[in-house]
């Protein structure tokens, strides 16, 4: 399975100079899956940027459109999609959103979670009840997992100085604690990938001592920071498809 990963788009935030110049990197990244033989494509949340003046149909209809010139995709909405959107506005976009299983077979399953939709949390994150319960599940049947989701799932057991800079309200809210899950059951969990970081890098891939996995925080095309109580946004446009693209 070759997953295409795409993050943190952010449409609607720039002014529409910097609007055209994500969707451009968005449509070449695209096209370039295409090209390296993709078969699904997962969108990891902050579709479009709540602070828009611009209509979020409009957006999410541009971001869904593109996704789904291939057979597969998927989004996990991100705080700004849960602020100003709901699941059921991507549905009529033939995409699906979690809690879902991308892939199962050989002992391997990819879940695909939700952590931004609950809404007492829209703008801090919330693991969903069922989405713990889908990890749980394939855990006790023995299944190796690769996680999937908006915001990253667990900072105690990183295990690096990179993360432990992150500020705690960068993770949801009910963070479950992995290492607790999965010692109770069978199965393992060999990944996680996440999106909401905005790291600077392409990837940065961590080693947890106690999981043995690795966190994979995506790339997005976007970047902001805060300055003076102003957004401040860069556009990535460095950005490499290559660098987007993991096999399962």
């Amino acid at each position: 399975m070759r997953i295409g990963f795409v993050t943190d788009t952010h449409l609607g935030l720039q002014d529409k100079k910097g609007d055209n110049k994500i969707r451009n990197i968005y449509t070449d990244i695209l096209e370039s899956f295409e090209e390296q033989n993709i078969d699904t494509v997962v969108h990891l949340g902050d579709c479009i940027d709540e602070r828009t003046d611009t209509d979020l149909d409009n957006l999410v209809e541009f971001v869904i459109s593109e996704l789904n010139q291939f057979d597969n995709s998927f989004v996990a909405p991100g705080n700004h999609d849960a602020i100003g959107l709901n699941l059921s506005d991507f549905q009529p976009y033939d995409v699906e959103t979690p809690p879902v299983e991308l892939y199962s077979s050989n002992g391997h399953s990819v879940l695909l979670l939700e952590t931004a939709m609950d809404v007492e949390y829209k703008n801090i994150g919330c693991i969903s009840d069922s989405s713990i319960d889908l990890v749980k599940d394939r855990l006790q049947s023995g299944y190796d997992l690769t996680l999937l989701s908006h915001y990253p799932l667990d900072y105690t057991d990183i295990g690096s100085d990179v993360f432990n800079l992150i500020p705690e309200r960068a993770f949801p809210v009910n963070k479950i604690d992995l290492r607790e899950i999965q010692n109770k059951y069978s199965g393992n969990i060999t990944r996680v990938f996440c999106g909401h970081l905005h790291p600077s890098t392409t990837t940065t891939t961590e080693t947890s001592p106690v999981l043995e996995s690795s966190m994979v925080v995506v790339e997005p095309i976007t970047s902001m920071s805060l300055k003076r109580g102003e957004v401040e946004v860069s556009i990535n446009e460095s950005i490499k498809a290559q660098d987007l693209i993991f096999d399962i």
